[in-house]
């Protein structure tokens, strides 16, 4: 089959994958089918994709050791190394950003444990054996959950085994990051890119945490590099390879779909300049891999509730050009706010944001000579438009740019800005001088900005959700290995450390079949977490959670920390429910009880 129709066969097999995935059969079905599905279509694409890499570049494996044992490569690796330990130095390692890391760390552990893309809200302890009752299929997409998965495979579960996976990649991210940087521009283009990239204390909090980013930013620049290395070198193993990392990527996060279209101009480009369609089977059933995208992206037709609009207070929609000029100024805020208590980079938003319009404006008078660049070079500017994509998305978004939850997402576009920065500085520049004079200013920024902002952490103290959830890990390590039964708002993260976990609205409505455990002697004890804060006017501390146990539970005391002046975090324990009536019936025998007791768990 020649190029043309292998290019038609393409083109049939995306439209009908698009209809398939956005418009064929009930939402509830797909749902249903991306939950059990998920896991395997992920799986399929990723070992495909190392499989393809392999083939692709196995003979280039001698010259890439030859690389890091070059005088380039061990400054790269020293450049990684001190990266990496300025990153982590202050910031400990944890759940960052709630609920996104729990509900992650939740999905991995089924995925881990049955191969489903499912989310628990309610598990139980049936003979010591935990089974997950109630659950949802998640919007977060399901790339990284699946690496979290594999990690768990092959060394157990952990709660932290995300975060371990996190913190691992920053240092890979760091290295190629450096690997695209000296392609373009030299070492001195190279070390500047890494010492940009590292300068933004938000880079150090996300890369210490278990969300989906760190996965996410080391996609980007991957496939950047593969979309590089692959005009070089056009084969079907390469080809093959850099598409699946689009695919990849674009199950990273949700607005990582928007680079499938740089990897389509990459594709694209290719094809022009050596005038052949190179269109090998892979690639034709791309497609194919994108439906459980669409499919898991039905969650927002089925839930309006999950674009968590309401979280702001107002009813809003999730887009919109009406958002454009205020999240705009928000942007310009953000970046550039001086203080410590952003976690911001204005060195390298400042310098980079100048770098990329001086380069554009010379290379858009240039433009006929973009096929002599070198190919590293034409995968970069290539990308471009992906992240100016993402920029005006945030831009739209009705959830403010400076929010602290919204801020990560800008986290992408830091790595045009560093590249672009340390090019036109160390690349464009000849002169020593004014080389000494820039390593002169980046280090002093380092001393007398970064420094003191990542060992302050003020914007990561701000952040209560985190402080709470700390203090929740603190309660469950003390008493490790105890049976109990857990109430709380945010079930998933407490079904990564216990069997007996039930939401707080389910114990509301199960208040009968909680007194009865309560009634039973080998019951464990039966807790509730939540947060409380003083209300000057009141002169009490009152429930911050959305929702919390009724009247009718009698509680006490048993744990809590406070966390702040007016904050703290409480334990009780649930010691009877009024207004609720069990009569136990006489029981025949031993199985009679179970099946009874069976019908009557929390």
């Amino acid at each position: 089959m020649d190029g043309r129709k292998r290019l038609l066969l393409f083109a049939l097999i995306g439209i009908a994958s698009f209809y398939v995935g956005y418009f064929a059969l009930g939402n509830t079905v797909v749902l249903n089918w991306f939950r059990y599905s998920g896991y395997w279509i992920v799986a399929a694409t990723f070992f495909s994709f190392l499989y393809l890499l392999y083939r692709g570049y196995h003979q280039d494996w001698p010259r890439m050791w030859a690389y890091l044992k070059s005088r380039a490569g061990r400054i790269g690796l020293l450049s990684v190394l001190l990266g990496s330990v300025f990153l982590f130095r202050a910031e400990p390692l944890g759940f960052k950003t709630i609920m996104d890391d729990h509900v992650l760390a939740s999905t991995a552990m089924l995925l881990h444990d049955s191969r489903e893309a499912y989310v628990p809200m309610r598990t139980v302890s049936v003979n010591s054996t935990p089974m997950r009752k109630l659950g949802f299929v998640d919007k977060r997409p399901l790339f990284q959950p699946f690496l979290v998965s594999l990690v768990h495979d092959l060394t157990g579960f952990r709660p932290y085994n995300g975060i371990y996976l996190n913190a691992a990649l920053t240092p890979l991210l760091l290295l190629l990051l450096y690997i695209l940087a000296e392609r373009l521009g030299g070492v001195g283009t190279a070390v500047g890119s890494v010492a940009l990239f590292c300068s933004s204390p938000l880079l150090s909090y996300i890369c210490a945490g278990g969300g989906m980013e760190p996965v996410n930013l080391f996609l980007i620049v991957l496939t950047c590099l593969l979309g590089g290395f692959y005009l070089q070198g056009p084969t079907a193993s390469r080809l093959g390879a850099f598409a699946l990392s689009g695919i990849l990527l674009a199950q990273c996060r949700y607005e990582s779909v928007l680079f499938v279209l740089p990897v389509g101009l990459v594709i694209i480009w290719s094809w022009v300049r050596t005038r052949r369609l190179l269109v090998p089977w892979v690639l034709i059933l791309c497609p194919l891999l994108l439906i459980p995208w669409l499919w898991q992206n039905r969650i927002f037709r089925v839930d309006s509730d999950a674009w968590q609009m309401a979280d702001i207070g107002e009813q809003m929609e999730p887009f919109g050009v009406q958002y454009l000029y205020d999240n705009f100024g928000r942007a310009i805020g953000y970046f550039f706010d001086l203080s410590t208590r952003t976690p911001n980079s204005w060195l390298l938003v400042g310098l980079g944001s100048v770098a990329l319009l001086l380069l554009l404006v010379s290379g858009g008078r240039r433009w006929r000579r973009f096929g002599t660049l070198p190919e590293i070079l034409q995968a970069g500017i290539l990308f471009l438009p992906g992240f100016l994509a993402l920029f005006l998305l945030l831009l739209c978004y009705g959830w403010q740019f400076d929010n602290p939850v919204i801020q990560r997402l800008s986290l992408p576009l830091h790595i045009p800005l560093a590249v672009a920065g340390a090019y036109l500085v160390f690349g464009c520049l000849r002169s020593r001088a004014l080389h000494r004079i820039a390593w002169v200013a980046i280090a002093v920024y380092f001393a007398a900005y970064a420094y003191p902002s990542t060992s302050q952490r003020i914007y990561a103290r701000t952040y209560q959700s985190a402080t709470e959830y700390r203090l929740a890990e603190k309660f469950l390590y003390e008493h490790q290995g105890e049976p109990m039964v857990m109430i709380a708002e945010n079930s998933p993260f407490f079904s990564l450390y216990l069997d007996y976990v039930v939401t707080t609205p389910g114990a509301n409505e199960r208040k009968e079949e909680i007194k009865y455990f309560l009634q039973q002697p080998t019951s464990p004890p039966v807790y509730a977490f939540r947060f409380l804060y003083y209300d000057a006017v009141s002169r009490t501390l009152k429930p911050s959670t959305k929702t919390d146990l009724d009247e009718d539970f009698v509680t006490e005391p048993v744990w809590e920390d406070a966390y702040s002046e007016i904050r703290k975090v409480q334990v009780v324990r649930i010691v009877d429910v009024q207004n609720v009536e069990v009569e136990e019936p006489e029981y025949k025998d031993m199985f009679d009880y179970l099946k009874y007791w069976g019908r009557h768990i929390p």
